[in-house]
């Protein structure tokens, strides 16, 4: 579900994403590897084959909308604060 949340914000990158494409072959490319967990991964291509894009296209929209806004395309939230019991 959070990979969802986390990249909903894809379904408003669609022009961005043929531009990018456009312009691609003019720019040198480089290869990023990430550690993921094996479900995690299977679910995330599973939504990007959903929504008929690569892993690739998909991670390249993320750091594009990153850099281009630079900010995050969702909110990071800490844990609930634990309450210290004093003795």
């Amino acid at each position: 579900m959070l990979f969802f949340v986390t990249f909903s914000f894809l379904l408003t990158e669609a022009t961005f994403l043929l531009s990018f494409f456009q312009h691609k072959k003019d720019h040198l490319m480089t290869t990023i590897c990430v550690r993921v967990d094996d479900e995690l991964k299977k679910e995330f291509q599973e939504f990007c084959d959903s929504v008929g894009i690569s892993l690739s296209a998909a991670i390249t929209i993320f750091l594009k909308s990153v850099t281009r806004e630079n900010k995050l395309p969702f909110e990071i939230k800490g844990g609930v604060p634990q309450k210290h019991e004093k003795s």
